[in-house]
């Protein structure tokens, strides 16, 4: 049950980061590479106050964009 609960803070940590700056940017351990992250779209679903989407990139390389409903999916989609 680990595992989800680093997921949920990782998802809600890029959420709250995206809500306060409009970008998210983290280094990752694994490769040393800086992982970006936006909301998909600029609105917010009102009826929950939730993004309806992201896409995230590498900053090393902005030709390959991937979207996914959560942060989490994103990065673990990241070429």
């Amino acid at each position: 049950m680990k595992g989800v609960e680093n997921i949920d803070k990782f998802n809600q940590f890029v959420e709250s980061v995206i809500r306060e700056d409009g970008t998210c940017e983290i280094v990752m351990q694994a490769n040393k590479r800086i992982a970006v992250f936006e909301t998909e779209t600029i609105w917010l679903d009102e009826s929950d106050n939730s993004f309806d989407g992201f896409v995230g990139w590498w900053d090393d390389d902005h030709s390959q964009m991937t979207l996914g409903v959560t942060p989490y999916e994103v990065y673990c989609d990241m070429p």
